[in-house]
């Protein structure tokens, strides 16, 4: 027995010494023993399509495409990997948060493109994300996690054979995980550290990687505030899972004080070109957000949340979050055929969606016409106790809609007032409604004379922080004063 361990040791110390390679863009040797640049490329062939599920799919504007291409190709010609093929997708998302995935698959979502305000700083946000290709930092992550716990898997395969205790399970399936998990600290860093560099021999002016996250900063702060939490700005952060944004900037400033270019590249003309008619916030095929109300013209629905909730438009739900932990959760089941056979709304409840939940007081209500369910109970959820309330409505023979209330029970009769009037503000709406839903768009007007920041941000069609918002749109620091001339973003509908 002793000499089978000492073989699966033998076995697990070969890669560790024969899987070590220098990258040609840190210069480092790095552990990639079990994910070849081929295996790169097929993860990202077929983790695309899913992609493009998740977010959206594919903004496909010609003109911007094409754009942003030129850009991605201007810097992918100066990065290490230059016969690389990348594949640049604009998201039909409202997230701000760009990504990319192993074997040159780079997305950034067109919420992002709207907050930046000149093609230098777009070029570094793509920079980043090439860096984390070209660093081959998937590779790395996968094969450490691997190599971490082969051991443990070896032992539970050869267990079978052998004897041995029962191992961790596949290890295929432990580095599946992994493929699209949040970077470390020092492979966030290295990436800064490698879009600089790609910035200053692609001519671009690197002070816009301090200026990009300055813009993400005040971002962050206005979600924070529309939250009614602008003491936790963190929290509403794009860059959350990344270093904290203050060390991003420290870095990026003392990287920047290092470069000599001549007249750098800033294109802050032609970017605001390429932005101007973009769609902005949601997209009415996916429902949208007009202050308080979510507006589903396809579905020809809408509903109103209740004041001091922020609605997230994601692609299967609508999430509000409230006061005190509050939250709505707004979707519909699934399979159409499930629909169909349950009739009878408070049996669905009982015996299918809630069936786990064991609701008390179980009823059938009307809400504007249309049939519906509701009941309840309190759950001990992993953030802490919630009461819950659940309604189902028929909206059609194969449709049934949902809600889900989950408050603090301290929380709950405060809010069930409010709570019950979102229940009761759902509702159809008229085919000349829905054809009247214009979408939000990026539009670039030219500063007259005694034009303000104020008077501008008075045109945005947003309730609440409208200053804030044209800053965080423009890059434009409080007090700052506007130039007759000078280019600004407003949105229109």
């Amino acid at each position: 027995m002793m000499k089978r361990y000492l073989v699966l040791l033998t076995l697990l110390a070969i890669p560790a010494l024969s899987g070590c390679t220098q990258n040609p863009a840190t210069g480092k040797q790095d552990f990639t023993a079990f994910m070849s640049p081929e295996d790169e490329v097929r993860v990202g062939k077929e983790e695309h399509p899913k992609i493009l599920k998740q977010h959206g799919g594919v903004y496909d504007e010609f003109k911007l495409g094409r754009y942003v291409s030129e850009v991605t190709f201007r810097l992918t010609q100066v990065a290490e990997l230059p016969n690389l093929t990348y594949t640049i997708t604009i998201l039909n998302d409202t997230g701000v948060n760009a990504f990319a995935l192993p074997g040159g698959y780079i997305y950034i979502p067109r919420g992002l493109l709207s907050l930046i305000e000149n093609e230098a700083e777009m070029a570094g946000v793509l920079a980043h994300e090439i860096g984390h290709v070209t660093a081959r930092h998937t590779a790395q992550r996968y094969s450490k996690a691997i190599a971490t716990n082969l051991g443990l898997n070896v032992v539970g395969i050869l267990g079978s054979l052998y004897g041995a205790p029962a191992g961790a399970g596949n290890v295929l399936s432990l580095g599946a995980a992994l493929y699209l998990q949040g970077h470390s600290r020092e492979q966030e860093l290295e990436a800064d550290k490698l879009a600089v560099r790609y910035l200053i021999r692609a001519g671009y002016d690197p002070n816009a990687m301090v200026t990009f996250f300055k813009k993400m900063q005040a971002h962050s702060n206005l979600q924070a505030k529309l939250a009614g939490k602008s003491d936790e700005p963190d929290q509403f952060h794009a860059l959350s899972t990344h270093p904290r944004t203050e060390q991003r900037i420290v870095q990026a400033i003392n990287l920047v004080k290092l470069a000599r270019i001549k007249s750098p590249r800033l294109g802050r003309t032609r970017l605001l070109a390429a932005l101007d008619g973009m769609l902005y916030g949601d997209d009415p095929k996916q429902g949208v957000r007009r202050g308080r109300d979510f507006i589903h013209p396809g579905l020809r629905l809408k509903f109103r949340v209740p004041p001091g909730f922020v609605m997230i438009n994601a692609p299967t739900q609508v999430i509000a979050r409230g006061p005190k932990e509050s939250i709505i959760v707004f979707d519909s089941e699934k399979s159409a055929e499930v629909a169909r056979s349950y009739r009878n709304l408070s049996v669905y409840l009982t015996d299918k969606w809630g069936s786990r939940l064991d609701l008390r007081g179980v009823e059938n209500i009307s809400i504007n016409g249309l049939a519906a369910a509701t009941g309840g109970n309190r759950l001990q959820l992993q953030a802490g106790v919630r009461d819950a309330r659940l309604v189902a409505l028929r909206e059609r023979p194969d449709v049934i809609y949902r809600f889900v209330f989950l408050t603090p029970p301290n929380r709950t009769g405060p809010l069930s007032t409010a709570l019950r009037r979102t229940t009761y503000s759902f509702q159809r709406i008229s085919e000349r409604e829905a054809k009247n839903l214009r979408p939000l768009r990026i539009s670039v007007v030219t500063v007259r004379r005694g034009d303000t920041v104020e008077s501008l941000a008075a045109r945005l069609p947003v309730e609440r922080f409208r200053v804030e918002l044209f800053e965080a749109l423009n890059g434009i620091t409080r007090g700052q004063r506007l130039r007759p001339g000078q280019k600004v973003k407003l949105i229109a509908g």
